[in-house]
């Protein structure tokens, strides 16, 4: 168990460190082939979340002695390598909003604005809505730090469901509940074995004394 606990952190570590390598390829080849879009920049895509959070978890199964895993403890290591994904993914993104594209923030801006006027936002609405966002919301700094917060939440929630698939109790309820079973009836029956031969004794002593 304290083995379990020591590799639970350096492995979710590692495998946070993979994922998070994998999703900054894939938007640096999304954006290499101009197939990348302002909503790619703040929601990676999620079938490789799913993909990365399965693998994390049946990599970590695989390295515990007796090959088990409980749900929790699925459900936990799964939301900490996407955490830890995410820091990576948020230094991505900070670089290029900042460095790279200066052109993807004003985009994400009017996707935004589209967002609000398709939800019965007046025009001068938006603009006040806007006029406070972009000087709090849009930076290059909120927009990758709040990316933890939200790839942290994503993966919380994609865990609850893989987890179901990905743990595994060794050998199982019923073998470990008749296990318990067959030991308690062994000592029981000990207990008798040796409750008898005493009881037969005192007989004998009650017989002779009573000849006597």
């Amino acid at each position: 168990m304290n083995d379990s606990k020591k590799l639970f952190w350096p492995s979710a570590m590692m495998h946070g460190l993979f994922l998070g390598i994998v999703l900054v390829l894939y938007n640096i080849i999304t954006y290499a082939i101009g197939k990348y879009s302002p909503e790619g920049v703040s929601s990676p895509s999620d079938l490789i979340l799913i993909v990365g959070i399965v693998w994390a978890q049946l990599s970590f199964r695989k390295k515990q002695e007796d090959k088990t895993m409980t749900y929790g403890t699925a459900l936990g290591y799964g939301t900490v390598v996407v955490l830890f994904s995410s820091i990576l993914f948020a230094i991505f993104l900070l670089i290029m909003f900042r460095y790279v594209d200066h052109s993807l923030i004003p985009r994400l801006k009017t996707v935004g604005e589209q967002t609000l006027l398709d939800s019965g936002y007046t025009p001068d609405m938006v603009e006040k809505q806007m006029s406070i966002a972009s000087q709090y919301v849009y930076t290059p700094e909120f927009l990758s730090g709040s990316t933890i917060f939200s790839f942290a939440l994503m993966g919380f929630l994609i865990s609850l469901i893989t987890s179901i698939f990905t743990k595994k109790s060794y050998p199982d309820d019923f073998k470990n509940a008749m296990k318990k079973v067959e030991t308690e009836s062994f000592v029981e029956q000990k207990e008798t074995n040796e409750i008898l031969p005493r009881n037969d004794e005192n007989k004998e002593d009650s017989g002779q004394q009573h000849n006597e």
